[in-house]
């Protein structure tokens, strides 16, 4: 449960997440074209992760996919957990337009359940830990670099850690 001064407030851990994610989510994809029926079959999907870090998935399986929807999804090792942020026509042209001469070659897994959000909530409250680890060890090894974020994989199996030098 949240505490009493914070605006997850009376929610559990889940939803606490959930909400702050799309509070601070920076959504930029706009689907120009929601209100109208999608008459194409593109399995193509547009699967944003954290810091609006997006890639393309195909939907192989005809999964009743829609914005918004959390998607476990083929990662370099592992499952990666991200939100939907286009389907249909929309994605396949964003698709285009950023990679013309490319398909995407991983898949969505399945719609995330419960459990899969509450691996990725633990996930996420390690991020901040691991990043301050991090830069005490950089600073300790006299390393001349600035550890600027983390992300932890969808299924907390890997950690990537964002860096300059």
């Amino acid at each position: 449960m949240g505490c009493n001064n914070c605006p997850s407030k009376g929610l559990s851990d889940i939803d606490a997440f959930q909400d702050i994610e799309k509070k601070y989510a920076k959504n930029t994809a706009y689907d120009w074209l929601k209100n109208i029926p999608d008459l194409g079959t593109s399995k193509i999907v547009e699967v944003s992760f954290k810091n609006n870090r997006k890639e393309f998935y195909l939907n192989q399986q005809n999964l009743p996919i829609k914005r918004g929807d959390y998607v476990a999804v083929q990662c370099e090792s592992g499952h990666g957990l991200g939100v939907v942020s286009l389907t249909g026509k929309m994605a396949e042209l964003q698709l285009k337009r950023k990679s013309p001469q490319s398909e995407p070659e991983k898949i969505i897994y399945r719609i995330a359940s419960k459990f899969d959000i509450e691996k990725l909530t633990k996930a996420r409250l390690k991020e901040k830990p691991a990043m301050i680890k991090a830069r005490q060890l950089a600073q300790k090894l006299e390393l001349e670099m600035k550890i600027s974020d983390v992300e932890f994989q969808g299924d907390g199996s890997k950690a990537t850690f964002f860096l300059y030098c």
